[in-house]
């Protein structure tokens, strides 16, 4: 499975299959090189966190001040936010909006594979100590 995520014009881009592969051959290798993905990924995640709450927030101070402008022109509440639906910026910063918070929750689910990969890892090594032993 390949995922591209892009975050401030940059793409990040990895094949969770072959990140997550793990061998009974190189256990040692994964156990020294897993916290650098699992922190680079988590950090990511906290980060499209952090710029999905942003771009909430912008969304709303929009909408309630075009709300603001555009109310009086209509007798309910109901038909202003009609007539905002059609609004061009409003339409662009709601769809920025469903693309971070689909590669945030993308990220999201890497996340919890690293996480399980880790415990794998660690189950593995301690069979491999006992089998030593």
């Amino acid at each position: 499975m390949d995922i591209k995520i892009k975050y401030n014009d940059q793409v990040f881009a990895f094949n969770l299959d072959k990140e997550l592969k793990v061998s009974e051959a190189t256990v040692a290798t994964h156990l020294k090189n897993q916290t650098r993905g699992y922190a680079f990924l988590a950090m990511l995640h906290k980060k499209l966190m952090i710029k999905v709450r942003d771009e909430q927030k912008a969304l709303n101070r929009y909408k309630y001040s075009k709300l603001a402008q555009i109310k009086p022109n209509f007798s309910t509440l109901k038909e202003a936010e009609a007539n905002m639906s059609s609004d061009i910026k409003l339409l662009k910063m709601e769809n920025s909006l469903l693309h971070l918070e689909e590669a945030r929750d993308t990220i999201e689910v890497a996340v919890r594979a690293f996480e399980m990969r880790k415990d794998l890892i660690q189950t593995l090594s301690a069979n491999i100590r006992k089998e030593k032993l």
